[in-house]
């Protein structure tokens, strides 16, 4: 997710436009309670590259997380409350900016194949430390990435991967007896967290006073 801040020029007419549109704004989410752009924002970008980059991400592994996990309604609800929340938490912790992108999205599936690669550890063979030692390298880059740039938004990202860990544990495929024995104990504990922060986060959003 890319946000914009206040600007000068044309900056601040792409950023009005951008708002016009429909993009993530906590003071229209809150206090005009249009409530829908905690979704819409998803489908606006800041730029061509930006919606590239997006794109190339979810080609990349998208696909992946669609097969493995039960069905399309499950895999859709990753989508939704991936998006729902990447925007809550960035809505929260970023009231004053212009949120647009699908960064969150992307994240919670990213969470989803963090958990497929766990219980499909033993499957990668004598190749496993190298797969592992690489999936840590891209996360490293990446979590440095979103905290080095102004205009990433952090908080969207990470609402986004802290979704998409438990509905991992949630909705993966059990095709075999050593997934569902990995993922059943972790089924209620998933269940207790993903509703304390989707729940906790919507209320402190719209019970949270907009700072000065």
């Amino acid at each position: 997710m890319t946000v914009l801040g206040n600007s000068a020029g044309d900056y601040e007419k792409w950023v009005c436009t951008l708002k016009a549109f429909q993009a993530k704004f906590t003071y229209s989410i809150t206090k005009k309670y249009e409530v829908w752009r905690l979704l819409t924002a998803v489908f606006l970008h800041n730029s061509f590259l930006h919606l590239f980059w997006n794109m190339f991400s979810l080609s990349t592994f998208a696909y992946t997380v669609e097969k493995y996990v039960e069905s399309p309604k499950n895999y859709l609800w990753i989508l939704l409350l991936g998006s729902y929340e990447g925007n809550v938490l960035s809505a929260i912790l970023r009231p004053y900016t212009v949120g647009v992108g699908a960064s969150g999205t992307i994240f919670a599936l990213l969470g989803v194949l963090l958990i497929w690669f766990w219980v499909n550890y033993h499957r990668f063979g004598d190749n496993r430390q190298i797969f592992l030692v690489f999936i840590i390298v891209i996360g490293v880059f990446s979590i440095l990435n979103v905290f080095l740039s102004r205009s990433i938004d952090a908080w969207g990202h990470l609402g986004g991967f802290i979704t998409g860990v438990p509905l991992g544990v949630l909705m993966l495929k059990p095709s075999e007896m050593h997934i569902e024995t990995k993922l059943s104990p972790w089924r209620n504990l998933a269940r207790l967290f993903l509703l304390i922060l989707l729940v906790g986060t919507t209320v402190i959003l719209f019970m949270k006073p907009l700072p000065d």
